[in-house]
């Protein structure tokens, strides 16, 4: 696997795992 792909497929999962805890934080919020 090359460089630039391997730092492609951590940004996209950076990303994923700022949208779940952002969702994570919002849910709750929801719920009441």
């Amino acid at each position: 696997m090359s460089v630039t792909g391997i730092l492609q497929s951590h940004n996209c999962t950076s990303k994923c795992l700022s949208l779940l805890k952002s969702m994570a934080v919002t849910f709750p919020s929801f719920l009441k």
